[in-house]
């Protein structure tokens, strides 16, 4: 299907070419198992769920704001059962288990963008399953849009969370199944930050944000002492940290292996006794920050005014909100990203060698 290619597309940057082969029984087949759950209730929505503190956190905001039973949880790919729990009761959840068998050729999509198409699908195929159209996707406004508005030099826009991804998404399932799907941003035009703090109103246990993964290294980069960390300067470390720091949140610096990014040097930063120091990781740590750093000057810069007017066009129309809206929206987030990221560096301190890295 055309639709598919170019969901696909818009996603990696790639031109796919999709085969599919024809099934052994029909689609009408009796299967001897139930297809769908035919609660008929339309109230319900769909959240991706993950060890993500986004992910967390939108959970508990999205059961807030109305009954709990109304929320349904949906776990991509893993077989744990780590549900929260609101009352001593572990909250409504669903578990879609999948592998793919890429024998003998591998994967040769390498840039990890497609696992978005993947995640989507399979939220709209849980709305699908239990009756409902609306699915919260739970990325804030920092991941959603920053990696559109500041991509890399050398790199495709990366639109993994991006709602004109998601428009294309909506596009697919009701190709495919007939079936109206509604993915929505509810935490679009607050920072991760901000996310965190409405989050931590309402949960009282801090294990609940503690927890929580947000590093992008595998774990044979970021383990110490027999225990898997996040390595704390990657582009999702440094916005982790920024946003426990403009919640006001403590974490304990055992949660990283870079430490102290107060130190003076990027090496005396780490846990001692940490030996994977290397060239590679110090650039890691380099583009996030300087990912932060660009991102936070957007609003004010005259020569990101016209890219943020198209930005702002773009999501309007996918929005159904006006352009001076969305604009007004846009500005305001980034503005507040500005005043976070300032706050966060002030304390760091000039001799810092994140400072060093942005002087």
């Amino acid at each position: 299907m055309e639709c598919i290619a170019a969901a696909l597309k818009f996603l990696t940057g790639d031109e796919w070419k999709l085969t599919f082969t024809g099934a052994k029984l029909s689609a009408d087949s009796d299967f001897g198992q139930q297809s769908l759950f035919e609660w008929g209730d339309t109230g319900r929505t769909i959240t991706p769920f993950s060890d993500g503190l986004d992910s967390r956190a939108v959970s508990a905001i999205l059961g807030a704001q109305g009954r709990v039973d109304r929320l349904i949880r949906v776990r991509v790919g893993s077989k744990a059962d780590d549900r929260p729990v609101r009352d001593r009761r572990k909250v409504p959840f669903l578990n879609i288990p999948f592998s793919v068998n890429m024998k003998p050729v591998g994967i040769k999509e390498s840039s990890v963008r497609s696992r978005g198409f993947k995640f989507t699908l399979l939220s709209a195929l849980a709305a699908y399953l239990v009756g409902t159209h609306d699915v919260a996707m739970p990325e804030s406004g920092q991941g959603a849009l920053g990696p559109t508005l500041v991509p890399t030099s050398h790199g495709y826009e990366d639109y993994r969370n991006h709602p004109r991804f998601l428009c294309k998404m909506e596009e697919v399932f009701d190709a495919i199944f007939g079936y109206s799907i509604h993915f929505r941003l509810p935490q679009l035009w607050k920072t991760k930050g901000q996310t965190l703090a409405e989050f931590a109103a309402i949960e009282s246990d801090p294990e609940e944000w503690n927890k929580t993964r947000s590093c992008w290294q595998q774990s044979r980069n970021s383990s110490f002492d027999r225990t898997r960390r996040h390595c704390g300067i990657c582009a999702a470390c440094m916005l982790r940290r920024l946003s426990f720091h403009s919640a006001g949140i403590s974490e304990p610096k055992e949660n990283y292996i870079w430490e102290d990014l107060r130190s003076g040097s990027f090496e005396d930063g780490v846990v001692p006794g940490f030996t994977k120091v290397t060239r590679a990781m110090q650039r890691y740590g380099i583009a996030g920050a300087l990912h932060l750093d660009h991102l936070a000057e957007m609003r004010s810069s005259p020569l990101h005014r016209v890219r943020l007017k198209r930005h702002a066009w773009q999501l309007g129309e996918r929005l159904q909100m006006t352009t001076t809206e969305a604009e007004e929206r846009l500005l305001g987030l980034l503005g507040q990203h500005d005043r976070e990221w300032k706050a966060f560096m002030k304390d760091l301190g000039p001799k810092s060698f994140v400072a060093q890295w942005l002087a």
